[in-house]
């Protein structure tokens, strides 16, 4: 026989070393296997009977509801003034404390313009005014001195025409002659020309002293507009405030109607609300209201309708309703410590209009609705019915065992007495059957007298 050659020896040595490794990872494996089954856990019984679980049902009944109507709005001063320049001039002075931020009060000085020009007409007025009072003086005068003189041209004239006609009764006996008579008659007429003139000069004085006066007034008034305009340098704040800005500066030059600065009163703020046009119906002056502070800083402020926009916008079908705030004290605490409880004008709101009237509705927690449906309990049995949520209303209700404060008014096939789940969220089938605790809600009478809201 041929022996084997090296090469060959060594294929079949290969060989066999991969089939003993193979043989060693199969018994490894079978061996793990082995070893997993028989430390397995094992799976607990099942025992012979599941408690339902336990949860909490709230027993419900209609309650006497008003619908809050929500919206947002800018809120801004019912009193704020946009003090102008009402003179041209330059800026003289200002007072130090008129600054951006502080409190003024009605009359304080906020300007002072240059009053030079002002004070020069002023006094050139009063001088013209002046001079007319003179000149009627001097009619009052001239006025007299002719009533005198017209008197003692009257007794003149009276005195020639008895001479006249003593002279004329000579004459007719001859004891006179033409050249006298003649004389006697020319003294007559002369003395009646002097009574004529005199009062024609009397009757012109009425018309002159018309005249003078009508000058008179228009100087008066021309002294009162120039007595204004020197007043007008001196601008002062029209209402008690604070000053939202200042706008000019030392010796700065300003026009007639250029503001100079603004006050912005706090004591009342009105925020305008745009809420569904539906709320025209259900909403009056008077009515009571909440804003709060869009931040979510958690402040509120009680307030009232003031007015109400009459006509709705078509394209948002929305209106207007305008919630107003007094705050009597604001003037006397802004800035101060307790500043930050006042609303002041720019905050963003949210505000809630409370309705006037009082309806019977299903309310019931907001989370007990998901999906536009509600769990009810039926003998341990859930059941889950669709529902349509009206709106939403906020507060506690009292009388119900529920930390809640986010109630929905809704609309379903429910009936009184009973019972829904309070949470809607978990994750509960129809057809599970669980163990409620349940939580009774106060019946409310059906009629409006006994009828309480049921969320402020």
């Amino acid at each position: 026989m041929t022996a084997p050659t090296p090469s060959r020896r060594i294929k079949a040595l290969a060989i066999a070393t991969r089939a003993v490794v193979s043989l060693l990872v199969v018994a490894l494996g079978v061996g793990v296997m082995v070893l997993l089954e028989r430390t397995r856990p094992e799976a607990p019984k099942e025992a012979a009977a599941v408690s339902p679980p336990r949860v909490a049902a709230l027993e419900i009944s209609r309650q006497a509801v008003r619908r809050p109507w929500r919206g947002y709005g800018t809120a801004q001063a019912v009193t704020a003034a946009d003090v102008p320049a009402r003179v041209g001039a330059v800026v003289r002075s200002i007072p130090r404390a008129v600054e951006e931020g502080r409190r003024v009060a009605r009359g304080d000085l906020l300007v002072e313009l240059d009053a030079s020009d002002f004070e020069r007409e002023v006094e050139s007025a009063r001088q013209r005014l002046a001079e007319a009072e003179s000149v009627l003086a001097q009619l009052e005068v001239e006025r007299d001195n002719l009533e005198t003189r017209f008197g003692i041209e009257a007794e003149e004239l009276e005195l020639a025409e008895v001479e006249l006609a003593r002279v004329q009764s000579l004459f007719e006996r001859g004891a006179s002659t033409q050249r006298e008579l003649d004389a006697s008659r020319r003294s007559v007429l002369i003395s009646r020309l002097a009574t004529e003139l005199t009062r024609d000069r009397m009757d012109q004085i009425g018309p002159r002293r018309l005249q003078v006066e009508a000058q008179r007034g228009a100087l008066r008034s021309a002294l009162r507009r120039a007595e204004d305009d020197l007043e007008r340098t001196r601008i002062l704040s029209p209402i008690d405030g604070v000053l939202q800005s200042v706008d000019v500066k030392l010796a700065e030059s300003v026009a007639v109607g250029q503001r100079v600065a603004r006050v912005v009163s706090l004591e009342r703020i009105e925020t305008p609300l745009r809420l569904p046009a539906g709320a025209l119906e259900e909403v009056a002056v008077g009515d009571r209201a909440t804003l709060q502070a869009a931040s979510g800083t958690g402040l509120a402020w009680q307030a009232s309708v003031s007015r109400i926009a009459p006509e709705a916008d078509p394209a948002s079908r929305t209106v207007t309703v305008f919630i107003e705030v007094e705050q009597p004290h604001a003037q006397a605490t802004f800035g101060s410590a307790s500043n930050e409880r006042l609303l002041t004008p720019g905050m963003f709101l949210l505000g809630v209009v409370t309705g006037r009237e009082l309806e019977q509705q299903w309310i019931v927690p907001r989370r007990s609705v998901r999906g536009g449906r509600l769990m009810l309990v039926n003998d341990g049995v859930v059941t889950s019915i669709p529902v349509e949520v009206r709106f939403g209303v906020e507060g506690i209700l009292p009388g119900v065992d529920l930390p809640d404060d986010q109630w929905a008014v809704i609309d379903g096939p429910l009936r009184d007495g009973q019972w829904i789940l309070v949470d809607g969220s978990m994750s509960l089938l129809d057809g599970a059957r669980v163990e409620p605790r349940v939580i009774a809600m106060p019946r409310q009478a059906a009629g409006p007298a006994d009828a309480r809201e049921a969320a402020p």
